[in-house]
């Protein structure tokens, strides 16, 4: 089968198995991880054999981690989210796209009609902004205390 027609589930198993972990390997992991993302071995084993839906965002969340995978990739797979890339949409420059809870609200923006998409972003760029200065300050601050210490 080609990895376009993998399931998500046989999409899962390959990764795991590719990094050489088992389904309890995979437990322990993410038992690390905030509850909402953690996955027992009879449910991953279960997901893995196509027995069950893919999991929860927040589960995929957890697999993610663990498995080194891309978590829009795994919501993709799952059919959380349709087919645009967040990659596709004009964005404020500087918008750091590694945050997993700004890639999934920005790829429900990408959901809207595009003259809606450009209001809302119109909109959150100077939210964004200021959340660009704040994380200047909070990381300078960090840099003049550990320079005193």
């Amino acid at each position: 089968m080609s990895e376009g027609q993998e399931t998500f589930g046989q999409h899962i198993r390959r990764a795991r198995l590719r990094l050489g972990y088992s389904v309890r390997k995979v437990e322990l992991l993410t038992s690390r991880l905030p509850e909402e993302q953690r996955v027992s071995n009879s449910y991953l084993s279960q997901v893995e054999r196509d027995e069950v839906p893919p999991p929860s965002p927040a589960k995929i969340m957890g697999l993610s981690k663990v498995l080194s995978l891309d978590y829009e990739d795994l919501m993709r797979r799952a059919g959380h989210l349709p087919g645009e890339r967040v990659e596709d949409i004009a964005l404020p420059v500087g918008v750091d796209l590694s945050d997993p809870n700004l890639r999934l609200t920005l790829q429900k923006l990408a959901e809207l009609p595009p003259e809606d998409r450009a209001e809302f972003l119109r909109m959150i760029t100077p939210l964004l902004d200021q959340a660009r200065d704040l994380q200047r300050m909070r990381a300078e601050r960090r840099r003049q205390r550990e320079g005193q210490g």
